[in-house]
């Protein structure tokens, strides 16, 4: 019967988005042929290919190694970055069905026999975690350069400083999961308590607590991923810059709505956030006074998507079978 909830609940995702990218269409506000600029502008495609293999793969395979390694696992960067994109390829091709995050773990851990299951899958929980962070601290800082605008906006000024409010709400819960308590962990406590949203809140928590006798490791990683999302924020300013042909496109005010904009990309509500980050960008785009919102977020989306495909290559080079779930230790 799960199984039958399970499609159902995909198929009304790829439905929510097929509404939403439809809605756009039909109210001129998103242009598909636009995504063809790729080709026809060499440069623009060569970003966005180098940002895939530098940014997307090779960077986030290191940072998601050093957390694997953080909590006892063995694996090399070729095997991460081998793992990485067949990730990406599932979690594309199939979302929902065989999740990529889910094939990514499991070979982890048939690499890993001694090791048990629990680690594995809150690594990559954190690197999704230490991702946004990073995402929203280059937000922050770039949006530094523009912030005459951004207070002159009721609205924006308020994004603004619910950033600042996050960043700070990170770097110390961070902090607190990382310290060395002399007693008993009084933020465990609080945690443990069934109160809406704190069973989730505790997972991240216990996550970042199996790294506490390295913190250089947390450290590193939020470094690559400020580094990654630096690149992610270039590329998108890059692809705005080409598309609305104007050679003024203001930096900052790109970096203040890139975050939100990424983020409700990652909300669970439709396949690799179609649709979703689609009407996002496009009004975010009419905030800062700029146009063609949902057409510049729809050559980010579909570029980078049809790239993970290439995935199936790194699928059909592992020549061991995809593991059972049942096959794993529970532990």
């Amino acid at each position: 019967m799960s199984k039958y909830k399970s499609l159902a609940v995909q198929l009304g995702k790829i439905l929510f988005a097929g509404g939403l990218i439809y809605y756009l269409i039909h109210s001129g506000d998103l242009n598909f042929t636009a995504v063809f600029s790729v080709f026809t502008k060499p440069f623009l495609g060569l970003s966005i290919f180098g940002f895939f293999l530098l940014g997307q793969i090779l960077l986030g395979a290191t940072r998601w190694m050093y957390l694997l390694k953080g909590v006892g696992y063995s694996i090399t960067l070729i095997k991460a970055c081998r793992l990485q994109v067949m990730g990406f390829f599932f979690n594309t091709a199939m979302p929902g069905a065989v999740g990529g995050d889910l094939i990514k773990v499991l070979y982890v851990i048939r690499d890993n026999p001694s090791r048990g299951k629990t680690p594995a899958m809150l690594s990559i929980f954190l690197d999704r975690v230490i991702g946004l962070s990073g995402l929203f601290c280059i937000g922050l800082v770039s949006s530094c350069f523009e912030l005459d605008f951004v207070f002159s906006d009721p609205i924006l000024s308020a994004i603004f400083l619910t950033k600042i409010v996050l960043i700070l709400g990170i770097f110390l819960f961070f902090f607190a999961a990382l310290y060395r308590y002399k007693k008993e962990d009084p933020f465990s406590k609080i945690l443990s308590k069934e109160i809406f949203g704190f069973p989730q809140i505790l997972k991240i928590y216990e996550s970042l607590r199996a790294y506490r006798d390295q913190p250089k490791t947390i450290v590193r990683c939020f470094g690559i991923s400020v580094v990654i999302q630096l690149m992610s924020l270039l590329l998108f300013y890059l692809i705005t810059k080409e598309t609305l042909a104007i050679p003024d496109v203001s930096f900052g005010k790109i970096a203040l709505i890139f975050p939100i904009g990424i983020f409700s990309m990652a909300l669970p509500l439709a396949p690799g956030g179609l649709g979703v980050g689609h009407v996002a960008f496009d009004k975010l785009f009419d905030m800062i006074g700029l146009t063609s919102g949902a057409t510049i977020a729809n050559i980010y989306i579909v570029s980078l998507l049809f790239l993970n495909l290439f995935g199936v290559i790194s699928y059909l080079m592992e020549r061991k079978e995809i593991p059972k779930e049942g096959e794993l230790s529970a532990t």
